[in-house]
């Protein structure tokens, strides 16, 4: 497009499908290629899949490691099973090889074969970008070494799937629409011994369990072509990057100005899956995007922002996906005309002449699916957690209590995918599932690396979230900044993909499902407003990163199942205020007397305002005084009818009192019948009721008129 080169977001070289991985490293002549060739010859037999992992240095491509590999479910019979590797690479010292959390070095777990020893070591890396440390268990095991002096080194390596070793990272299924594929590093050299590497690293993205021979984005964009009716793409339109730290821009555009033609009879469209459209000369200045389905390209303020709907977020790292064959998301309909790229900039060193183009692809089909997806954010979306982060280790947890999701949902909704979005400073984050009070679901980045995935999306199966279960998001930093939406200050907020979609009501808009730390005078008028505790901490155990963390028990062998973990945290379901428990017996709309300063409030506004009051607020109690004129009690008493229903003179003061006879009328609609203060307020009614005209007694006071 106008002369750039736009790429997708994972630059892989096609994949040679039939030839066994004979067209990898395409420079080189057939004489330099003989040892790789002759290798294939005698041993691609053995692996059924196989992939190339371009290096960091190559501008084409064409110089990398190729990768092959089979996986046996079980072939040992112990419900666990192995995966074989082999690794080619162009040197004659070292190889190293191995699974990433993120897709970099931090948080590895890697195998290393240096050919002056002949020894195959299994090692990892944590938080430093140093020299690998050995693992105490040795999982992989060497089955073979070719070294070539022509320059070539190719070793091939097996490993159980899971080593039940927190120094390894399990090779997980990684099979689904919705699944991430597992992340794959690679590293070499020709030293005797692992040195840096310069430019001489790689890394890439496979599904390791699929018996697809295609590379995963090749995959997905087959699949996504085949089963669509059309795409469109909205992307920046040569905009130039401004020379600051941090910018956010907005592009948006109608269904008419993306060339979207919508049949007609359809409520608008339904998208199936979508990918990024990433401009390479502006690569490193694209922090993030988020795409929302809008009402129009109008400014419509804050709250009207609420209302819209999130298509897709896009963060360094992710891929693209598709939907269940049963799951999509309407756009273009249901009242939202338009489409919002959001796109954060980050240019630190205010480089200045940038001019980018990109965006998203998004695929689509005519027909409406069973099932609308949506996207839950929890955590810190609003990004209104105050103050600055304390030096050193610290945590922020938000709880967002079983009340939410009791509130929001009446059948169980599916979970596809957690995102997890931290800024530099963040170092490790979960998001936590608890059914009745016991932990049912976590989602992990160990090791979170904001330069690798800024949006970590977690490797795991979808699973169902149930009515009343809970969420407790947690943030960890080291030597934090104060929050905020620039990519120098921090964030708190996992993306949660789920079906069907749900909507609140907040701010008189319907507003897609949220449970948000909120403050001030900003309050989501439900029961998904979340409890944040920060706590310092004294050191790296105090994180709870259990990559790394050296074996308990005998190597390969399972650990005994850890004790279920009961909920003792009150924060994590609070008590909110009970107004009219049976519900209002009176018409929503019905008018209270006003407060002091003037301002009426309806029965059903006051309703709405408990949901997101705490038992223990002062607040609650004023509420529950307007219970009477609510939701009145059948017992008889009912409210306490002061001057029953004559003339107040309410400026008349009540002796030896600081009140008047209008405050006393204004009390009274608060108190039960028959409760004291109705009879203790009923004593003034001689001095404070006037009769009406009509009323007033023709002669003589009339005491005790009728004996």
């Amino acid at each position: 497009v106008r002369g750039k080169q736009l790429v997708f977001s994972l630059l892989l070289p096609p994949l040679a499908l039939g030839d066994g991985g004979g067209a990898y490293f395409p420079d080189l002549t057939a004489e330099e290629k003989s040892p790789y060739t002759a290798w294939l010859s005698e041993a691609s037999g053995r692996y059924a899949r196989h992939g190339f992992l371009p290096s960091s240095g190559s501008d084409d491509g064409s110089d990398g490691a190729a990768i092959f590999w089979t996986i046996d479910e079980d072939e040992s019979g112990d419900g666990n099973g192995t995966a074989s590797f082999a690794v080619a690479v162009r040197a004659e010292g070292w190889v190293g090889f191995g699974l990433s959390e993120a897709g970099g070095m931090r948080g590895s777990d890697v195998a290393i074969y240096e050919s002056s020893t002949g020894v195959l070591t299994d090692a990892h890396v944590v938080d430093e970008l140093a020299a690998p440390v050995a693992d105490d268990c040795q999982s992989w095991d060497l089955a073979d070494a070719a070294v070539d002096g022509d320059g070539w080194l190719i070793v091939e390596m097996t490993r159980a799937l899971d080593t039940y070793d927190a120094q390894d990272h399990p090779i997980r299924d990684d099979v689904g629409a919705t699944v991430p594929p597992t992340r794959l590093i690679a590293a070499w050299g020709d030293g005797d011994s692992v040195a840096f590497h310069g430019t001489n690293r790689a890394r890439g993205a496979y599904s390791l369990h699929s018996d697809s021979v295609l590379p995963e984005y090749d995959l997905l964009l087959k699949r996504l072509e085949e089963e669509s009716d059309g795409y469109f793409e909205i992307r920046e339109d040569e905009h130039e990057v401004k020379a600051e730290d941090t910018e956010y821009h907005d592009v948006c555009k109608t269904a008419d100005e993306l060339g979207v033609e919508i049949p007609e009879g359809n409520d608008g469209i339904t998208m199936i899956g979508y990918v990024p459209v990433i401009d390479e000369d502006t690569r490193r200045f694209v922090h993030h995007f988020v795409v929302t389905s809008t009402e129009d390209c109008s400014d419509g303020g804050d709250f009207d922002a609420l209302g819209d709907t999130t298509l897709s977020a896009w963060a360094p790292g992710d891929t693209g996906t598709m939907f269940p064959d049963n799951v999509g998301v309407q756009m273009f309909g249901r009242g939202k005309s338009a489409v919002n790229l959001n796109i954060h900039y980050d240019n630190p060193d205010l480089v200045q002449g940038k001019k980018d183009s990109s965006g998203m692809r998004y695929y689509y089909v005519f027909n409406k699916r069973e099932h609308n997806a949506g996207i839950l954010q929890i955590g810190d979306p609003l990004v209104m957690t105050p103050g600055a982060i304390s030096p050193g280790l610290t945590s922020y947890s938000y709880s967002c209590p079983g009340s939410c999701t009791e509130e929001v949902l009446d059948t169980p909704v599916t979970i596809l995918v957690e995102s997890l979005h931290m800024h530099t400073t963040g170092v490790r984050m979960t998001n936590e599932v608890k059914r009745n009070g016991r932990r049912f679901h976590l989602a992990t980045s160990e090791v979170y690396d904001f330069d690798q995935q800024g949006s970590f999306a977690v490797q795991q199966q979808p699973y169902d979230l149930m009515p009343g279960d809970s969420f407790k998001t947690t943030c960890y930093y080291r030597d934090g900044v104060r929050f905020g939406l620039s990519s120098q200050e921090e964030m708190c907020i996992a993306f949660v993909l789920y079906y069907p979609e749900k909507t609140i009501s907040g701010f008189g808009n319907e507003i897609p499902w949220m449970c948000a730390y909120t403050k001030g005078n900003i309050q989501l008028p439900t029961r998904c407003a979340e409890e944040l505790v920060s706590a310092d901490i004294p050191d790296e155990t105090g994180i709870g990163r259990t990559f790394g963390r050296p074996p308990s028990g005998q190597c390969g062998v399972p650990p005994p199942p850890a004790p279920p973990e009961v909920d003792d945290d009150p924060a994590t379901d609070p008590v909110y205020c009970t107004f009219c428990p049976g519900g209002l017996t009176v018409d929503a709309d019905s008018a209270l007397p006003a407060g002091p300063d003037g301002v009426s409030y309806t029965c059903g506004q006051i309703s709405q305002f408990s949901s997101f009051l705490k038992a223990e607020d002062d607040g609650c109690g004023d509420i529950r005084m307007a219970e009477p004129l609510c939701c009145p009690s059948d017992d008889g008493g009912g409210t306490c009818s002061f001057c029953k229903g004559l003339a107040v003179d309410s400026e008349k003061p009540i002796p030896e009192t600081e009140f008047t006879c209008g405050d006393l009328s204004g009390f009274a609609v608060y108190l039960d019948g028959g409760s004291e203060d109705c009879a203790n307020i009923m004593l003034a009614e001689a001095l404070c009721c006037q009769a009406n005209e009509e009323e007033k007694p023709a002669g003589p006071c009339g005491f005790c008129s009728e004996g």
